[in-house]
């Protein structure tokens, strides 16, 4: 079956991503752990309040980046305080670099803008 928003095999639990992102996790249990992983070596680094402002700048990305909303990317990204875009084992959080300059370039030519 067929949807605008991915492909269903009838032979498996297989999804196409959209916009070519990742499909979600099929077991959440397995992925926590690897993202959790990968964000205490970041907060090691980088320190954990700014790993903190990271993610949160990384889901509001995200959030608006599925509901198609411009201005609140360019919100996001005045805020500056830039987002986690990892994949892990097929986990991805924040929206993917390639995913995200589609969707500048798509916009910039509706809207005339920078």
């Amino acid at each position: 079956m067929d949807s605008t928003a991915c492909t269903v095999q009838h032979h498996g639990q297989h999804v196409d991503g959209v916009d070519g992102l990742l499909p979600m996790p099929t077991n959440i249990k397995l992925q926590m752990p690897i993202l959790a992983k990968l964000l205490q070596d970041l907060a090691a680094n980088l320190g954990r309040e700014s790993v903190q402002l990271q993610l949160k700048a990384s889901m509001d990305l995200r959030r608006a980046y599925d509901a198609d909303d411009y201005q609140a990317v360019r919100a996001v990204y005045r805020r500056g305080d830039g987002w986690v875009s990892a994949v892990e084992n097929g986990f991805c959080v924040g929206v993917p670099e390639e995913a995200m300059k589609a969707f500048a370039r798509r916009h910039r030519g509706n809207h005339g803008t920078r």
